[in-house]
């Protein structure tokens, strides 16, 4: 006797893993924006014209997730400050001097303070991206 059953788990499980991929690419968009509207701006643009993100599969959990951040080794030094002003007091805790190649003078610092560009644009941000994850969620159910 022939059964007359067809599945339509495959499909289901794509179209969940496109929603979410798209949802996760969404997100990536928005607190990268944000982000670069927040970074400060020196001489040359730098670090706001190399943030990006990507959507990323976790080899260990199998889960997917969005990174946001910058590839400039600096990045962390302008989001975190250095030296005494340092968040959670992990810099320096004395003062130092550093050169500068470009005007060839000596400065003497106690460190930088931060200004964090990428966490408030994603933790200033969380309503939005609930609303995207809402938004992609429900053109799931209309397909």
């Amino acid at each position: 006797m022939g059964s007359n059953y067809e599945s339509f788990i495959p499909q289901a499980k794509k179209m969940i893993s496109d929603a979410e991929e798209r949802a996760l690419w969404l997100i990536g968009e928005l607190i990268e924006g944000k982000a670069k509207l927040l970074a400060p701006v020196g001489l040359s643009g730098e670090l706001r014209n190399k943030i990006g993100h990507k959507v990323y599969l976790d080899p260990m959990t199998g889960g997917r997730g969005v990174a946001t951040g910058t590839d400039i080794e600096y990045g962390i030094y302008v989001e975190k400050g250095t030296g005494i002003y340092a968040v959670d007091g992990n810099g320096r805790k004395t003062p130092w001097v550093w050169y500068d190649s470009l005007t060839g003078k000596y400065h003497w610092t106690e460190g930088m303070h931060p200004q964090p560009f990428l966490e408030p644009a994603a933790v200033e941000n969380i309503s939005r991206i609930k609303d995207i994850v809402e938004k992609v969620m429900k053109q799931l159910d209309n397909s």
